[in-house]
């Protein structure tokens, strides 16, 4: 069965491409969407971000694009050829890592932190006020608001999910539409979970 990291492998024995393996699903790896399905437009957050202040947040529950959307936005920038610099937090003393991080980078660079509220309110609070003393900019994926602006409410749906799974190679005619609504709603609307339970109902009819 698939785990959080996903199989490695991406063919059965068949020969069909399992386009729910880890190599397609995992972040960065396809084009990030908008919630109404669209292509999600990096830059103009960006844009934003720089308007507010230099300081926001996705917001959203588990599964439900926080950390795409900010890789697509880390993408964009580096595009532009911005500094950008990307923390991911799993436990709260690795806020003091990531705040000396912070001060390594020049002005007007772009650190991207998947997990901020893993800091905790004071880690949150040092790093936000490292970002302001170094003058770069920091943007980050959040549960729950977490005292930063919020740029974009992330949220789910059965149509968002069948988008999604649009842009992945072809499976090969084993995946019918309820199949989707099935790992959506088992799924509470993870659309992460679903993609997994999508990989193991793919492996098991091909056994």
């Amino acid at each position: 069965p698939m785990t959080a990291t996903g199989p490695a492998g991406d063919t059965g024995p068949v020969g069909r491409v399992n386009p729910f393996s880890t190599r397609y699903i995992r972040v960065g790896a396809i084009p990030a969407l908008s919630e109404q399905g669209g292509l999600f437009d990096a830059s103009a957050v960006l844009a934003e971000l720089a308007a507010i202040g230099g300081c926001g947040a996705f917001v959203g529950p588990h599964g439900s694009g926080k950390s795409t959307r900010l890789e697509a936005c880390a993408q964009a920038a580096a595009a532009q050829g911005q500094q950008v610099c990307r923390i991911r937090l799993r436990r709260w003393w690795e806020s003091l890592a990531a705040a000396r991080r912070i001060a390594m980078q020049p002005a007007g660079a772009l650190v991207c932190i998947d997990s901020l509220e893993v800091a905790g309110r004071l880690g949150i609070a040092c790093l936000r006020g490292m970002a302001r003393l170094r003058r770069v900019r920091l943007l980050a994926t959040t549960h729950k608001p977490a005292g930063l602006p919020v740029l974009v409410e992330c949220k789910t749906s059965l149509g968002l999910l069948e988008r999604v799974v649009e842009q992945l190679p072809a499976e090969g005619g084993s995946i019918a539409p309820e199949d989707l609504r099935d790992a959506f709603v088992a799924a509470d609307g993870n659309l992460r979970e679903a993609l997994f339970a999508l990989y193991d109902l793919v492996e098991a009819r091909r056994t």
